[in-house]
């Protein structure tokens, strides 16, 4: 398969995606968010976009929150993946966030 130079760039402006940057036992442990559209969302929107549904229904948020990271513990999560927490990350550059499995509360 060739790779074109299109492959590296972002993608353009109004586009969202989601893409996968780790699994184990078969599924999504770690993901990221992009988001090029032209009003940029706040760090705690952008932390809910990679929330939200995508967390197991007995997640609950720890104590560990910030402006910039959300850490909620799930005995699902735990049961799926072999870690108990899950950590969502955002920066201060307005289109990104990041999602994770953890073993250990942290951000």
């Amino acid at each position: 398969m060739r790779r074109t130079r299109m492959a590296h760039l972002p993608p353009p402006l109004g586009a969202v995606y989601y893409a996968i940057d780790q699994t184990s036992h078969g599924r999504v442990t770690a993901f990221h968010y992009r988001d090029q559209r032209l009003a940029a969302l706040s760090a705690r929107e952008r932390l809910a976009q990679v929330g939200g549904i995508n967390l197991p229904i007995d997640a609950t948020e720890t104590n560990l929150n910030s402006t910039y990271c959300l850490v909620w513990k799930s005995r699902t999560l735990k049961k799926l993946v072999g870690m108990g927490y899950a950590a969502a990350t955002t920066g201060i550059d307005n289109t990104t966030a990041q999602m994770r499995a953890e073993a250990t509360p942290h951000c």
